[in-house]
């Protein structure tokens, strides 16, 4: 599985997601899976909601196969700063628990991670890889 993250414009937009109507592109909560939709009934502050900069992807295709398909298996509506006190750490700790959950649901069926460059991803493979200095 691949994943990187790519910038967005910070927007709120009506969509409906399964049975719900409601307005999406808030910022994904690891923890509150369904803080990214607010539904349209009852009380709706749009103000109040942190709206997403980026997103991020992960994908999956066989390495065995003659062409390449690819299939973008997760999409989430991620934060782009995380200044602040421990911005840094805060931000490691985000992208690992959204990664964490997916590899989670896939039943050991994910085989590796390709990891690109930025300090929330290297952080990821320090600690996937047993290394806890400059981890978080």
């Amino acid at each position: 599985m691949a994943f990187d993250a790519t910038y967005l414009t910070t927007t709120l937009v009506q969509m409906k997601v399964h049975d719900r109507i409601g307005m999406i592109g808030g910022v994904y909560n690891p923890d509150k899976r369904d803080a990214c939709i607010a539904d349209l009934h009852g009380n709706l502050d749009c103000q109040s909601i942190r709206r997403a900069s980026s997103m991020l992807q992960c994908l999956v295709w066989d390495p065995c196969s003659a062409k390449r398909n690819d299939l973008s298996i997760a999409e989430i509506p991620t934060e782009h700063g995380w200044g602040g006190p421990n911005g840094g750490f805060r931000g490691n700790l985000y992208v690992l628990k959204c990664i964490g959950q997916i590899l989670e649901k896939s039943d050991g069926v994910l085989c590796g991670l390709i990891f690109d460059g930025i300090r929330p991803t290297i952080s990821s493979k320090s600690f996937c890889w047993g290394r806890r200095k400059g981890c978080l």
